[in-house]
């Protein structure tokens, strides 16, 4: 990736309400978690935005996207 082209950084964190064992979430929740994460990726990319990962853990889900600056390639 590029740095001069993507410059600025999108971080997203969701507490999660009633995670498993592992930090995860359950059922209902774990549905809405991947709907709201695909409507955010949708947003993103209309944005020219890459995504750089997720992490959950400890009961929170991070999210993270690189943003490219106008002009970009």
């Amino acid at each position: 990736m590029d740095r001069e082209v993507y410059q600025h950084a999108i971080a997203v964190r969701v507490e999660i309400k009633n995670p498993n064992e592992e930090g995860f979430p359950l059922g209902g929740e774990a549905d809405l978690l991947y709907e709201m994460e695909e409507d955010f990726d949708q947003f993103v990319d209309s944005e020219h935005a890459v995504k750089v990962g997720r992490v959950t853990s400890d009961g929170l889900r991070d999210t993270r996207r690189n943003k490219r600056i106008n002009g970009g390639c």
